[in-house]
């Protein structure tokens, strides 16, 4: 009779043992999942500051460029400076008005409008490089200021994608260690009441205490276990089960 008993016990402990191990294995999953969670919101609100940090910096550069196009119309000249051969021309022609030969005075006259016109022409052309040719050197200058806080932005993403990563590995490892030393203890008390049971020994308390002793210490939000998990990887790190599991057992009679 007493062992059946402690046939039953052995049973009702393993059956404890397995549902402990499925127990420990769900709530690293949830953990592990809100912390990628966590992770995941952290880095996106990262990109979006810095995104913004950028378009604040772009929105500078276009007021600067249309700045810059303002002050070249108020200053670059409308009129151009006119040739010395436009000069020489009009000076011919108001000669010839005052010699009265008013036929060669409008010949001269009909080739300085045309030379002013294509002056005109070329002036206009000019000026309207010169504006376009300061916005690009502008604008160069402004990209490599972009490029730059891109560049500084993708680096500190990316450093923080590395810290990430490691930080789920450390917990991996941390439940994984967890896992093996509930592994352990509880191949420890089959052992003994297996040891029991072979001499004829009974026991007390089926339980044998609980072997979820680890898995309290990572509840909480994923900060809070994150801060109280890291104790288990330290040497005999895992929360200390019954004092002394011998005292649960009692030799039969």
């Amino acid at each position: 009779m007493k062992r059946v008993n402690m046939d039953k016990q052995l049973e009702g402990m393993m059956i404890k043992h397995q549902q402990d191990r499925i127990e420990l294995e769900e709530e690293e999953q949830k953990f592990l999942q809100e912390l990628h969670q966590e992770q995941q919101e952290k880095l996106q609100a990262k990109k979006e500051a810095n995104e913004e940090q950028v378009s604040k910096q772009m929105e500078e550069h276009q007021q600067q460029l249309e700045e810059l196009a303002q002050n070249l119309e108020e200053n670059l000249p409308q009129q151009p400076k006119m040739s010395s051969e436009y000069l020489n021309l009009k000076k011919i022609e108001e000669n010839m008005v005052k010699q009265k030969k008013f036929g060669e005075a409008h010949q001269i006259q009909q080739q300085a409008i045309q030379l002013e016109k294509e002056e005109l022409q070329k002036h206009l052309q000019w000026r309207q490089k010169k504006i376009v040719t300061e916005q690009q050197k502008l604008m160069q200058q402004q990209n490599v200021v972009i490029a730059s806080m891109r560049k500084k932005f993708e680096a500190q993403e990316f450093e923080e994608y590395r810290s990430f990563e490691e930080e789920m590995r450390t917990a991996q490892a941390r439940y994984q260690n967890m896992k093996n030393d509930v592994q352990n203890h509880q191949n420890k008390e089959v052992a003994k009441m297996q040891t029991m049971i072979k001499n004829g020994g009974t026991m007390l308390n089926s339980s044998m205490g609980s072997t979820m002793f680890q898995s309290k210490a990572v509840r909480g939000s994923p900060a809070s276990k994150r801060k109280r998990a890291s104790k288990l990887q330290q040497p005999g790190g895992a929360e200390e089960g019954p004092e002394n599991e011998e005292d649960q057992l009692v030799e039969g009679q």
